[in-house]
């Protein structure tokens, strides 16, 4: 137990250190892009690039179509509403509220039919379902001109009715934006829980929850 607390320890302080606030984007002729945490001027004709993954390049500046600066923080808003596939339910619509940059609230409504196994019956119910996000930080994918964000979260939710069920769950969280779009991400969330169901039938019953969601929200411009 304690090696699994270690390791899961090391996995966030090694997301932590490799989150980033401000990075410079080179643009080179050759139509390749780099993610540099610094550039230094070498002379009048050549610059050293210090990548975001470590590496140290040196480069002509000639053959440097442009630097771009780009703020992590610029990505995403105060307030996101969107769709999800998941999450308590088939589909939902998420509302998501920003306390700071890497704190995130959400709150929705899921739609979610349920059959009881027992009898057969089919119900058709809403979930409301929500809760903290907290993100470690942002990384540039240079590759894919992506930003991604890992996180933990923590969900709970109850549907009400004749049938009505209950859940809590820790989960793994990462949301991508992509460079040209600020404004948009996609966020995967996958993690364990418990759920409790119960019915006008049967007394409540409890049980292992496997908890996931496919949501794209859409934020207000800063």
């Amino acid at each position: 137990m304690k090696k699994i607390a270690c390791i899961a320890l090391l996995t966030i302080v090694s997301i932590v250190a490799s989150a980033q606030k401000e990075i410079k984007i080179i643009h080179l002729k050759n139509g390749a892009n780099l993610s540099a945490s610094k550039v230094d001027s070498i002379d009048s004709n050549s610059i050293k690039v210090y990548t975001t993954d470590g590496n140290i390049f040196k480069y002509d500046r000639k053959d440097i179509v442009s630097i771009e600066e780009m703020g992590m923080n610029d990505f995403g808003g105060n307030l996101g509403i969107g769709i999800a596939v998941g999450g308590g339910g088939i589909v939902g619509v998420p509302v998501i509220y920003s306390l700071s940059n890497n704190l995130k609230i959400e709150v929705g409504l899921f739609y979610r039919p349920v059959v009881d196994l027992t009898n057969g019956s089919s119900y058709q119910t809403i979930m409301l379902a929500g809760g903290p996000n907290y993100f470690f930080g942002s990384k540039y994918i240079s590759a894919k001109n992506k930003i991604k964000r890992n996180g933990i979260g923590l969900k709970a939710g109850h549907s009400f009715g004749s049938y009505s069920q209950s859940f809590v769950s820790a989960n793994w969280v990462l949301e991508n934006f992509k460079q040209k779009s600020p404004n948009k991400s996609f966020i995967f969330e996958l993690g364990l829980g418990v759920i409790a169901s119960k019915s006008d039938l049967y007394s409540e019953d409890l049980g292992p929850l496997i908890y996931w969601k496919c949501h794209w929200c859409f934020y207000n411009k800063k």
